[in-house]
């Protein structure tokens, strides 16, 4: 992460790299955008004339990425209210169907910490907590525990070696 500052740089220019680094999503969008820019004008990198044209090659890239944002998002909300109640309903499943994807391919890995993971989650679910926290004490007691663990059973290993 810290790198890429310095390996952008060179390409994007200053001002690039600042509407680069505020709008994100810089190796896919802004990077292809003002190389295509300085290509389509002939500057050579790192003259002046790169940096203007890198830069406008980002802003375009940046507005035409929030226009996109903002169609999607009006339409969706436009698709999602004629949706039967049914379709709708569904959507209250997506976010634990995601996290049961998650926990099952950590799970798989470390049979113990998903079995953990499950009986945190299932007692948390019963406790009389805030609903929207439920998620956030359940992680965070989950990687406790684990951390937990962890550095027993590094501490059982160093023990071990040392009986060696």
């Amino acid at each position: 992460m810290a790198l890429e500052p310095i390996t952008y740089y060179p390409t994007l220019g200053v001002s690039g790299t600042y509407l680069a680094f505020m709008q994100g999503n810089i190796a896919n969008l802004c990077l292809p955008c003002s190389t295509a820019a300085q290509s389509a004008v002939n500057a050579q990198t790192g003259s002046d004339k790169a940096e203007i044209a890198g830069t406008i090659g980002i802003a375009v890239a940046c507005l035409v990425n929030m226009f996109i944002i903002a169609t999607t998002v009006l339409t969706g909300s436009f698709l999602i209210s004629i949706l039967p109640p049914a379709v709708e309903t569904a959507f209250l499943y997506v976010l634990p169907a995601i996290f049961g994807a998650v926990l099952g391919q950590f799970a798989y890995k470390r049979p113990l910490y998903g079995l953990l993971a499950l009986i945190i989650g299932v007692i948390v679910y019963y406790l009389p907590i805030f609903d929207l926290l439920n998620i956030l004490v359940s992680v965070l007691v989950t990687v406790f525990f684990v951390i937990y663990l962890e550095k027993r059973k590094d501490k059982r290993a160093n023990d071990s070696s040392l009986q060696i």
